[in-house]
Parts: structure tokens; C-alpha cells; sequence
């Protein structure tokens, strides 16, 4: 009977020690996961990767309600020729293609992010007409007749 208790406290220990080292693991496993992810490529949904050219800027700013707004003071929207899509995250509402021109939005404007928001890190040097780029770009759907931009860039790196 004794053999039997002790074999019992002995398995129900091991598996204790198991499971609390599978939760150690479990905790370092997220870490690793978006470390690979990043490095591997990783878009997230309804965003698109690609190396895009600004082919005009469109010198209208909008007027929205906060005038703190970035886009009440420089402009935000340009055209954007799509060079190559390296990849597309789930959700992308259409894909592009490459070699067309698309109206996109610059969340931050096309100016260098320093005079507009100087406590902005890292800062967006600006893009003009003829510069080339590279951006995770954000797809929304629009109605029918929208005049705002279907597709939003909120980073960039110039190439």
C-alpha cells in the first residue's frame, strides 16, 4: 500500500514540475514568435508592403475639424505609383497592381514629420514628387463617390 502511495506522490509531483516548466516555455515562446514574425515579413491584416514612387503631391491640406490636425497644415495625399507589393496582410480590401498609380493618404503629411510634430520618434524625412519608398500601407473600404484616399501610409522609408 505504501509502494502505491509513494508512486502516486511521485507521478503527481512530476507532472507538476512538467507543467510549471511548459509555462515557463509558453512564456519566452510569444517573444520568439513576433521577433520571427517581424523579420520574416510579417503585414498585418488589411495592410499591404510595397515600394512605391510619389508621382504628384496634391497641394490642397484638408480641413478637418481639429485644427491641430498635420493635414491642416501640409499636404497629406499624394499619387503613388506602385513599383513592386511584396505582400499583402489578410484583409487587404484590393490588391495592387504594380506599375498603376493609387491616391493614398501620409497620416503624418509628406513633409518631414520635425517642423510639424517635433516630438514625433522616429521622425519621417519627407517625400517628394520623384523619390521612391517603402511602406506598410492600410486598405480601407469606401463608399461609392468618397473623396478621401482608400489606402493610408502612417510609416515610411525612403529608398
Amino acid at each position: 500500500m505504501k509502494r502505491w502511495f509513494f508512486l502516486a506522490v511521485l507521478i503527481i509531483c512530476g507532472s507538476l514540475l512538467s507543467c510549471r516548466q511548459a509555462a515557463k516555455d509558453a512564456e519566452k515562446q510569444p517573444a520568439t514568435q513576433e521577433h520571427t514574425a517581424s523579420t520574416a515579413g510579417h503585414v498585418p491584416p488589411n495592410h499591404a508592403r510595397i515600394l512605391g514612387e510619389i508621382v504628384e503631391i496634391e497641394s490642397a491640406t484638408f480641413d478637418p475639424p481639429d485644427v491641430e490636425s498635420p493635414c491642416s497644415k501640409a499636404p497629406c495625399v499624394a499619387k503613388v505609383r506602385v513599383i513592386s507589393v511584396m505582400t499583402a496582410g489578410m484583409g487587404f480590401p484590393q490588391p495592387f497592381l504594380e506599375g498603376t498609380t493609387y491616391r493614398m493618404k501620409f497620416a503624418y503629411t509628406l513633409n518631414p514629420t520635425e517642423t510639424i510634430l517635433p516630438d514625433m520618434q522616429p521622425s519621417l524625412p519627407g517625400l517628394h514628387a520623384g523619390l521612391r519608398f517603402k511602406a506598410d500601407i492600410a486598405g480601407y473600404e469606401t463608399l461609392e463617390g468618397d473623396i478621401q484616399p482608400r489606402y493610408t501610409v502612417f510609416s515610411y522609408e525612403r529608398q
